[in-house]
């Protein structure tokens, strides 16, 4: 479920970059490391979807995340 995406290439942690809060968004990549390995991880926050959009640049442009949680995401997220 978390590595599926729609027909425009967005996986539910992009719409919740979209839609959600970093409350939202840190509950699915907290729900992606105890499911994924770190290459999957890596893919799913670096995979654009159909409008060439990364999930860490959508989120960024929506203003949902700040500098300090993107510092934090890669060393949480890869840590095993």
């Amino acid at each position: 479920m978390l590595l599926a995406t729609d027909r425009d290439g967005n996986s539910v942690i992009h719409i919740a970059a979209n839609y959600g809060s970093l409350d939202v968004i840190q509950k699915l990549l907290n729900w992606a490391k105890e499911k994924l390995s770190a290459e999957e991880i890596n893919k799913l926050l670096w995979a654009k979807n159909r409008d060439r959009y990364s999930l860490i640049l959508k989120a960024a442009g929506y203003g949902r995340l700040d500098r300090n949680f993107l510092i934090g995401l890669r060393k949480n997220l890869t840590t095993e």
